[in-house]
């Protein structure tokens, strides 16, 4: 776990942001979980803070 960490704390200076779900979470909810995705990726394109992906997210509507 400590390695976990350690690249959750180096992944922002290199443009990543890291977001935990847990297995439970996607197979129960995996619309919801990738709805949630896109909205971090359009929030952070608003803020400069993206690549400019332009894909869609499966099952994001």
């Amino acid at each position: 776990m400590s390695r976990d960490r350690e690249r959750d704390l180096q992944a922002p200076r290199l443009g990543w942001q890291t977001l935990r779900v847990t297995w439970e979470v996607v197979m129960g909810d995996p619309v919801q979980v990738g709805r949630d995705v896109a909205a971090v990726h359009a929030i952070r394109l608003n803020f400069g803070g993206g690549s400019g992906w332009g894909g869609s997210w499966v099952g994001a509507g």
